[in-house]
């Protein structure tokens, strides 16, 4: 079992690895990330002014702290349905990933989690960052609200990967799985709050 953790361990790392090895593409994400994040705070700044100050329970600093988290866990959270798995699945490499002596899910998961990972250092973290500097957020006034939110943050990971990993493997039974891509991307972040808070949605 220590060598069995030990293999998924070093693929995590794998994966933290990798993904460090293209930095420019991950400023291109912090770019990318501040540019609408600031339109997000504007027009829902709009939203709020014309609601009185007060929308649903969200205030100015609250709307600003869904914006900024929002954006800071793009990078992290697969909400796009892209992995490497189903370009294998779909031109046969796959069988290679069977011939090794780890579990193909897991092996997975692990590499995509260090990938995420990653990600929060260049992306999520200045952009939460910048965001509390040239707006402002709304702070946790318990420390446990953090280690439920580093926990929250980790799990939306693992199943963010995991039903981007079911995706793929829906490749051994469809001929092309880039429209599935597509409509968990547009589903996930309807209904994950990533374009608006699901709070304002009507009832």
């Amino acid at each position: 079992m220590r060598a069995t953790a030990r293999v998924y361990w070093r693929l995590l790392v794998a994966g933290f690895r990798r993904q460090s090895a293209y930095r420019l593409a991950a400023l291109g994400g912090l770019v990318a990330n501040l540019t609408f994040g600031l339109l997000k705070v504007a027009i829902l700044f709009a939203t709020l002014r014309a609601a009185g100050g007060t929308l649903h329970g969200y205030t100015t600093e609250s709307m600003s702290t869904y914006v900024w988290l929002s954006q800071g866990l793009l990078g992290s959270v697969n909400l796009n349905g892209r992995t490497d798995l189903a370009l294998r699945v779909k031109d046969g490499q796959v069988a290679v990933d069977f011939l090794r002596p780890v579990d193909l899910q897991a092996s997975t998961l692990a590499t995509e989690a260090g990938m995420s990972l990653f990600a929060l250092i260049p992306r999520g973290l200045p952009s939460v960052l910048l965001g509390a500097v040239t707006v402002g957020i709304a702070m946790p006034t318990s420390p446990v609200f953090y280690l439920l939110g580093t926990v929250s943050v980790i799990l939306g990971i693992v199943i963010s990967a995991a039903t981007v990993y079911l995706i793929a493997v829906l490749g051994f039974w469809l001929i092309e799985t880039r429209g599935l891509q597509i409509l968990y991307m547009l589903a996930s972040g309807f209904l994950g709050g990533l374009y608006v808070p699901i709070a304002l949605f009507p009832q």
